[in-house]
């Protein structure tokens, strides 16, 4: 069983046993994982801003994903953070949106596999949301790159 399957089954528990801050918090940090094991399958670094991370789904343009997890993130800070404790029906939603985005992006892993994904040289965002190619060169992140939808680089 990998962890990101042990967070959303701790998080199950937790929501039985009435932990929902915990519940949502282990939710999160399970799509935070997946989105991990992107990243690296995009060979690009892994951003430790949060914020950061999510922007790796919107630059491939999975925009609506992205919104998603923002919205996951912000939980898991009232969750870790906020002064009031989260409900049992805001931490079951949490805990749903999260099986949902991990077999979203797990879903696309593959299909990123079966295209060669990515190829040499292909641009993917950074930490400071900048981008770099995949061979390792560093831009500045101003650059507008309008050939990744042109040239069928937005495949998903």
């Amino acid at each position: 069983m990998d962890k990101v399957d042990i967070l959303l089954k701790e998080a199950e528990i937790d929501i039985k046993n009435g932990c929902y801050n915990k519940a949502v918090s282990a939710s999160y940090f399970a799509v935070r994982m997946e989105i991990e094991k992107l990243a690296r399958k995009l060979r690009t670094t892994i951003p430790k801003r949060d914020d950061k991370l999510i922007n790796i789904l919107k630059h491939m343009g999975k925009d609506e994903l992205a919104r998603e997890c923002l919205y996951l993130y912000e939980r898991r800070k009232d969750a870790d953070y906020g002064y009031e404790s989260l409900k049992e029906d805001l931490a079951i939603k949490c805990l749903e949106l999260s099986k949902y985005l991990v077999q979203e992006i797990t879903d696309f892993l593959p299909a990123l596999e079966e295209r060669g994904f990515p190829p040499k040289g292909f641009i993917v965002p950074t930490i400071d949301s900048g981008l770099h190619l995949s061979s390792g060169g560093q831009s500045g992140g101003s650059e507008n790159h309008p050939h990744w939808k042109s040239e069928g680089l937005s495949f998903i």
